[in-house]
């Protein structure tokens, strides 16, 4: 059969001589001949439109900034670690004088030193209203003492505040801490050593614990070495509490450290609403809403141990605008 008019070129030879067109996609790479893969992460090239990296899920946790709200501690002295002023005078023994010296002790050098002459035992002694001295121990209140002793024969037999005794020998060189709970309206510290106490002490503190009556101390409770402490607490009046400090109707992230546990329970007491009974060391967090005002650490079944790092928060969340 002859070509037909005007058909210069057969259709083989015309598709045969088109240019070839590639079409690139941006979603897959080439990275085996003859195969297709995925990039790692999709790509944008528009200016207007910068969708690189952004992402759009926000996190559902609360350390997210910019989602979850993270509201101040609203429980006051949750470390218990604030004390009050300093009460001693001349804690530092920088000259003779403020202080009550027994037999075998004398003040030198910025020390007091006990020497061995005395028979018995032998207080080093401050007092309210004597050689210059005002100290303010408040009957019932708490005092934490602290002390750098040097003990080179002998014992630190007791220390006194308030007429509350601490008689625990000390027999060794260190830095000391005794919290007492005054218990009477003798303001009076002593430091008393034994009939063979040689050595000398210096640096002497005296401070009020939780001076701004922050915590009220339930039967068993008290407060030591920036910590609550607990004996044999139990049941509803066993309490360490503060008033005032919850928002009816709002949610609250309580958050408390357990340590040192020995005996018994211990949960918290958001006003009406108990958080779950604890029995062994840890921090611990819990969401509450609480109806009422006040929150508590309670003890359970005799409990004996130690409480520290409370935190009370309002739980709000504020959604990212995305």
């Amino acid at each position: 059969m002859c070509p037909k008019m005007g058909m210069g070129t057969s259709v083989s030879t015309a598709v045969s001589e088109r240019t070839a067109v590639i079409i690139e996609d941006y979603m897959f790479d080439a990275a085996v001949a003859g195969e297709l893969a995925p990039e790692e992460s999709p790509k944008d090239f528009h200016d207007a439109w910068d969708l690189d990296g952004t992402d759009f899920t926000p996190e559902a946790s609360p350390d997210d900034e910019g989602y979850w709200d993270d509201l101040p501690n609203i429980v006051l002295n949750g470390d218990y670690e604030e004390l009050g002023s300093e009460l001693v005078t001349n804690g530092t023994f920088d000259v003779d004088a403020n202080w009550t010296t027994a037999t075998g002790w004398t003040i030198s050098g910025g020390t007091a030193i006990c020497d061995g002459s005395q028979s018995g035992n032998a207080e080093l002694k401050q007092q309210n209203g004597v050689a210059g001295v005002t100290l303010n121990i408040v009957n019932g209140k708490t005092y934490e003492l602290t002390f750098d002793l040097v003990v080179q024969t002998g014992a630190i037999t007791q220390v006194e505040i308030g007429n509350t005794y601490d008689t625990n020998d000390i027999t060794s060189s260190g830095t000391y801490t005794r919290t007492l709970k005054a218990s009477s309206t003798n303001k009076r510290l002593t430091i008393a050593g034994n009939s063979t106490f040689e050595g000398s002490v210096d640096n002497v503190t005296l401070k009020q614990v939780d001076p701004n009556d922050r915590w009220t101390l339930g039967t068993g409770w008290s407060i030591e070495d920036g910590k609550a402490v607990a004996v044999a607490t139990d049941t509803a009046g066993f309490s360490i509490t503060q008033s005032n400090v919850l928002t009816a109707g709002v949610p609250h992230e309580i958050t408390f450290t357990v340590s040192e546990r020995t005996a018994g329970n211990v949960r918290f007491r958001a006003d009406a609403v108990s958080g779950t009974t604890r029995s062994a060391d840890g921090t611990y967090t819990e969401i509450i809403t609480p109806a009422g005002h006040q929150f508590a650490i309670q003890g359970l079944d005799s409990f004996v141990g130690k409480i520290d790092n409370v935190s009370v928060k309002e739980y709000a969340i504020t959604p990212l605008d995305v």
